[in-house]
């Protein structure tokens, strides 16, 4: 009888980049277990450049994000089979969005998060 697979650490990096090819997103989910159980973080990058003959440079924002234990299956399900059409469109749009605001001083970065986490349950949309 084969043994039940269980997933204890991952850490993953999911990029998107906008159909101009000048913003990048990086959706970094890491897991962690430890005693008090499971623990994902999102680390989100927004970077651009001028030109897309240019690399990029240093992210504009960078931003960790502690996951909500209601969202662990869906960062799980996430980190194993890469960011669906509606997480990519969340994050091109809202996440994009949110971070400007947040370097712009226009947001906080607890409201910048929560927007940038929503991209989980866009998984289900």
């Amino acid at each position: 009888m084969p043994g039940k697979k269980t997933l204890k650490s991952i850490s993953v990096d999911l990029e998107v980049m906008t159909s101009d090819r000048l913003k990048k997103v990086i959706f970094g989910l890491d897991k962690e277990i430890d005693k008090n159980g499971v623990h994902w973080t999102i680390a989100f990058q927004l970077l651009a450049r001028d030109n897309k003959a240019d690399e990029f440079g240093d992210p504009l924002v960078k931003l960790n994000v502690e996951v909500k234990r209601s969202h662990n299956d869906l960062a799980e399900e996430t980190a194993t089979k890469g960011l669906n059409p509606s997480q990519s469109e969340h994050l091109l749009g809202p996440g994009v969005a949110a971070a400007q605001r947040l370097k712009d001083g226009k947001t906080t970065e607890e409201q910048a998060g929560a927007t940038i986490e929503r991209t989980l349950p866009k998984r289900n949309a």
